[in-house]
């Protein structure tokens, strides 16, 4: 009996240091358990920047093709830089001489300055009497009128297409003679039959230089006759009197010689 109950003991013993032992490897599972699931998490940051790094690597890689082409690229044109170089060695060196023999020239030409910078002064005041003949003689070529404001007839009848009088600008020749009025028809200018031109033709051969004399033919109507008269005038600047008569004219376009707007007589009219 007592033999039965030392071994039931030792049975008890046995198993208390068993459940021990389990809760100790229990614990150690669990503990293993956490590691494990730690580790997993671990591995799948590693996995995770892996990829991330595979990327960087596709694109370092990419990068590293692209500047290696542009190297290759580089080079080439490195290489014919070198080459325009090498060519254009000699002709620097030709330029270089070509140099020194210009600053050996340049010598006697620096003695030659005081006497070229002296001519210049002279040919300035050439250049200035010229200029003064030339204002001169532009001065005397300068185009005038005899102060007539012109029209030109376009209805039906013998007097269409003629070129009469509208107005006259006080103070020029026209004016002055006492012998033109207006609605006087423009047969002749000098040497020049100017029935059926355009305004400007007779504009041109009216006017001239200052002082130079145009010979004018008119005739005048007289019911159903016409008698003409032919006068010499002498061409003077009317342009100032012609402007005043236009600011002082409801239908004339102020500091002009041309008028676009049609007239009772017919055509544009234009300063003579």
């Amino acid at each position: 009996m007592a033999v039965l109950v030392s071994e039931r003991i030792q049975m008890e013993l046995q198993v208390s240091n068993q459940k021990q032992q389990l809760g100790i490897m229990e614990t150690q599972i669990s503990k293993t358990r956490a590691e494990m699931s730690h580790f997993e998490q671990l591995l799948v940051n590693v996995q995770q920047e892996n990829s991330e790094l595979g990327e960087i690597l596709n694109r370092t890689r990419d990068d590293n093709a692209k500047l290696l082409l542009e190297i290759q690229a580089r080079d080439q044109e490195i290489k014919l830089l070198k080459d325009d170089l090498s060519a254009a060695t000699p002709v620097l060196n030709d330029l270089r001489k070509q140099l020194e023999v210009a600053v050996m020239e340049l010598g006697p030409l620096r003695q030659e300055v005081p006497v070229l910078r002296n001519d210049n002064k002279i040919q300035a005041a050439e250049i200035e009497r010229l200029k003064a003949e030339i204002d001169r003689l532009q001065q005397q070529l300068r185009m005038c009128g005899v102060g007539m404001l012109l029209g030109k007839f376009d209805g039906s009848g013998d007097r269409r297409g003629k070129i009469y009088v509208l107005k006259l600008v006080p103070g020029g020749p026209a004016a002055m003679c006492g012998q033109i009025q207006p609605e006087d028809i423009l047969h002749r200018v000098d040497s020049n039959v100017v029935d059926g031109w355009e305004l400007d033709q007779v504009f041109k051969v009216i006017r001239g230089p200052e002082g130079s004399p145009v010979t004018l033919e008119f005739g005048r109507m007289h019911g159903n006759q016409e008698s003409r008269y032919r006068l010499t005038l002498f061409r003077q600047d009317v342009s100032a009197n012609a402007q005043a008569m236009d600011r002082s004219s409801e239908s004339a376009e102020s500091n002009s010689y041309y008028y676009n707007k049609p007239n009772v007589g017919g055509d544009a009219t234009y300063y003579g």
